[in-house]
């Protein structure tokens, strides 16, 4: 698979060191997983930063009772995939700040992070200014990611780490060359000048190509500075995230830009057609993954499989096929067409389906057929490779037919007619004559 790289925004003044190239992107999960990190030269560097994710927007457009954040997608929670990317760093603290819902996000991701209320929705910079008292006394960088972001890749947040420590900047930003809600505001020699709001800038402005993601990873002390400083004189009448940058600007800091090649990874999930166009692209990332492993998939446009799904080589799935939860599918398997399975485990060797359904739990085994380990509920439509009847059932088989032809044999020669069957008794009684019928019927 050949991934796009993506590139640091380069500008006249910036030192040619300061230029990374992206690393290519690993096959298999374990091999990306231990990618994170690798570059990071100590573990002090990595216990120093502190991850903040926003998740307290009213998620209106969605229309919906449950908490935005916490729509499925794929398998997970929508912010789960967020948090998996950022938890593959390694922080030393992991904030969410929540709002509309707090309790349902509490429970929904209890034990793998902190959470801090933002009663009132004041803007971004506002629901920054929340998860600060948290950070009081520390010291170090803080990475600034979004609930509503699934697509983030984690090696992506590694690049933004990299290119920081390479150019000594104080403030690296993410951009996309895409019309997002915050335009990069550049000046005549290419430097970040600022970040505006769509609802703030002028016609001018709105011609910029270049959009803020609004992910940041900013030295702390910097933030704190940058957040003192914010003003909601605008149309809004909010704290904007972004005013920390043009502070930077002002007061001299370095700032950065690692542009995506890749603008799928900023997507923001606001209603239900975004989240429809992020989980396609997450089955679609699964899919190249476990091709890329060694699984056949016929189809993949019409393949749905989830995030944790497991797949072992030499496996075939054809079209059709919904792969859910934590399923485990052996070496060698055959999924035929429109199965839907369910957290479930297939092992070595074994044919499922058409149109099985494997609800969760079922553990389908070699011993299928013959009933001794079978742990489906009976209505499941399983079969695995039917093997050749040994010997012994053969001689069984044999033998009945022998017993049957013998009992005619002893009938026939004592004289005596072969019972008829059931269904011919009662054929032979539809006979009867009219009349006697319309006698018995008087």
């Amino acid at each position: 698979m050949r991934v796009p790289c993506r590139r640091a925004a380069q500008f006249p003044s910036t030192d040619s060191s300061a230029i990374i190239e992206s690393p290519s992107r690993l096959s298999t999960v374990g091999q990306r997983r231990g990618a994170i990190g690798r570059n990071v030269e100590t573990m002090e560097d990595m216990s120093s930063l502190a991850v903040v994710v926003l998740a307290a927007g009213k998620g209106t457009r969605m229309k919906s009772n449950r908490a935005k954040v916490l729509h499925p997608l794929c398998g997970q929670p929508m912010m789960g995939h967020l948090l998996r990317a950022a938890e593959q760093l390694s922080p030393a603290r992991l904030l969410v700040v929540i709002g509309r819902d707090a309790e349902q996000v509490r429970e929904g991701f209890a034990g793998r992070a902190e959470f801090v209320l933002q009663a009132e929705q004041r803007g971004t910079g506002h629901a920054v200014l929340q998860a600060m008292p948290k950070l009081e006394g520390s010291s170090g960088e803080v990475l600034i990611l979004y609930g509503d972001t699934p697509l983030l890749r984690p090696e992506t947040l590694e690049e933004m780490q990299q290119l920081k420590r390479r150019s000594g900047a104080d403030l690296v930003m993410l951009s996309a060359l895409l019309p997002l809600p915050g335009r990069v505001v550049r000046d005549r020699e290419g430097r970040v000048e600022r970040i505006v709001e769509t609802t703030d800038a002028t016609p001018e402005e709105l011609r910029i190509e270049e959009g803020n993601t609004g992910v940041y990873l900013i030295d702390l002390e910097l933030l704190r500075e940058g957040l003192a400083a914010m003003r909601d004189d605008n149309e809004q009448g909010e704290l904007y995230i972004t005013d920390v940058v043009g502070h930077a600007v002002r007061s001299g800091r370095g700032v950065e830009a690692l542009m995506l090649d890749d603008a799928e990874e900023c997507l923001g999930v606001n209603n239900r057609r975004e989240l429809a166009q992020a989980g396609a692209v997450l089955r679609r990332r699964t899919a190249e993954r476990l091709m890329d492993e060694g699984v056949s998939i016929v189809d993949p446009n019409s393949t749905w499989i989830d995030v944790d799904v497991e797949v072992g080589q030499d496996t075939v799935i054809e079209p059709g096929c919904v792969i859910q939860g934590a399923t485990v599918i052996g070496e060698s398997v055959r999924v035929r067409p429109g199965c839907t399975i369910e957290s479930s485990r297939i092992d070595d060797g074994l044919e499922v389906g058409p149109h099985a359904h494997l609800p969760p739990g079922t553990h389908v085994t070699a011993m299928w057929l013959r009933g001794t380990a079978a742990s489906a509920p009976k209505k499941t439509k399983v079969r695995a490779r039917p093997k050749k009847a040994g010997a012994k059932a053969r001689a069984k088989k044999a033998g009945a037919k022998k017993a049957r032809s013998k009992k005619k044999a002893a009938r026939k020669k004592a004289g005596r007619k072969t019972p008829a069957k059931k269904g011919a008794r009662k054929k032979a009684g539809a006979r009867k004559p009219a009349a006697k019928k319309a006698a018995r019927r008087r």
